[in-house]
């Protein structure tokens, strides 16, 4: 099954983060730029996308690009939203995040 992001679906770029590709190693390659999405406000959403991303991944090894171009003081205040993305990853993903690029 495909995860599709019923918010990203009406209004694409609502949310940013997106498989970019897979490797011939069979790795995902995951991209996200907090910058580049419509709604940085909206946590819920955001936590289902990638929730719903990473469902998607199951088992498979990943890579995290993280582009911080254009992150501003707006990104950084939602500390709520790092919070929860770093427990959800942390807990359900991180054993096989491969590597993590800022």
């Amino acid at each position: 099954m495909v995860f599709n992001c019923p918010k990203c679906l009406a209004e694409p770029g609502s949310h940013s983060f997106y498989k970019m590709k897979e490797t011939k190693e069979g790795i995902s390659i995951f991209y996200t730029c907090p910058a580049k999405t419509k709604y940085p406000n909206d946590n819920q959403g955001i936590m289902e996308h990638y929730a719903g991303m990473m469902e998607d991944n199951g088992s498979r090894p990943w890579i995290w690009i993280v582009d911080s171009n254009g992150f501003s003081m707006e990104h950084a205040l939602n500390i709520s939203l790092a919070k929860d993305l770093a427990k959800m990853i942390n807990d359900k993903y991180s054993h096989n995040l491969k590597k993590l690029l800022l």
